[in-house]
């Protein structure tokens, strides 16, 4: 079976397959099987770039009321036989819970729910109202220098917006943001 190309993100020294297996509210909505298949499957035809996302349960079911999603997200992580090195993961995890929790306390969460140590990287919603941008830069940077880390994204941001950290990473001789996942309407 032919692979997937891979591609540089961005201005980090991350290579990704082309596409990326995104999860949000899929694996717990389908059967552990079927979401061991999927992760295979998508291993065997060369993808390498894993998307996750924490979010509320909607179902009342959820041992958890936020975060069950990433803790099903390294359940079927590990029973795919992913290795860890070998794969990039992203999630969802910088500014949700902003200010009752720090970026580090946030990601430290999502690590602890997820049975990982680091993301590869790390999408931030916009700044919430009361954090300026420079915080968030500087959050994202120690949390990269902490090892947590090895990159940052952002999540449904205006091109301003994403121009506007792109310069204080630059002045601040940070790594900026490498990828964006943007709203489709």
């Amino acid at each position: 079976m032919e692979t997937l190309e891979r591609r540089r993100l961005g201005g980090s020294e991350l290579e990704v397959s082309e596409l990326s297996l995104g999860s949000w509210r899929t694996f717990e909505r389908i059967s552990r099987e079927s979401g061991v298949a999927v992760m295979r499957k998508a291993r065997e035809v060369g993808i390498n770039f894993l998307d996750d996302a924490r979010y509320n349960d909607e179902t009342g079911h959820a041992p958890i009321p936020t975060g069950h999603s990433e803790v099903v997200f390294g359940e079927v992580f590990r029973a795919a036989g992913w290795k860890r090195d070998e794969v990039i993961v992203a999630n969802k995890a910088l500014v949700g819970f902003w200010p009752e929790q720090t970026a580090a306390q946030e990601l430290d969460g999502s690590l602890q729910r997820m049975g990982m140590e680091y993301l590869d990287v790390a999408y931030a919603a916009e700044p919430p109202e009361g954090m300026a941008l420079e915080q968030l830069v500087s959050d994202a940077a120690d949390l990269i220098e902490a090892g947590k880390l090895r990159a940052w994204g952002v999540l449904n941001w205006p091109a301003s917006l994403i121009a506007e950290a792109g310069h204080i990473a630059s002045d601040r001789g940070v790594l900026p943001p490498c990828a964006a996942q943007l709203h489709t309407t």
